[in-house]
């Protein structure tokens, strides 16, 4: 998962989120940042398992700025629980409380801490598919 941004009025603003399975691609893109966190997490509670209660989503930058972006959108889903390693966010936890996903889990953990998904080679083409992939669904979405 990566959050992607620009700067506008010199705030940086979140425009869009990608994320990829090995399988599916979940895109959201929105000028509105609430509408942009809302569409995200309500496409990846698809990606459930039938008996799954769990979902772990490796996020990119998690520890930085993304994280930041996303604990503030992610309390009016449910529970959130951050955990902290030497001052910084390793991962967040959200336990759902919305409809047809009470008691289901997600957690958010940052990929820098796991070695086998940190080289440079996996973050390009992670970023180049989700890219692709969100150009040809919406090849003429507005980001100014």
């Amino acid at each position: 998962m990566d959050i992607e941004t620009i700067t506008q009025n010199n705030k940086i603003v979140p425009y869009l989120i990608c994320a990829y399975n090995g399988i599916d691609y979940i895109t959201s893109f929105s000028k509105n940042q609430s509408e942009l966190f809302t569409n995200f997490i309500t496409s990846l509670t698809g990606l459930f398992y039938k008996k799954s209660n769990k979902l772990i989503v490796y996020a990119h930058n998690l520890s930085g700025f993304d994280g930041v972006l996303l604990m503030r959108y992610l309390m009016s889903f449910g529970k959130v629980e951050p955990l902290l390693h030497n001052g910084r966010l390793i991962s967040i936890k959200i336990k759902l409380n919305t409809v047809g996903n009470v008691g289901k889990t997600i957690i958010f953990k940052n990929e820098t801490f796991f070695k086998f998904i940190t080289s440079n080679d996996f973050k390009f083409i992670f970023m180049f598919n989700c890219i692709i992939h969100f150009c040809r669904v919406n090849p003429s979405f507005p980001l100014t």
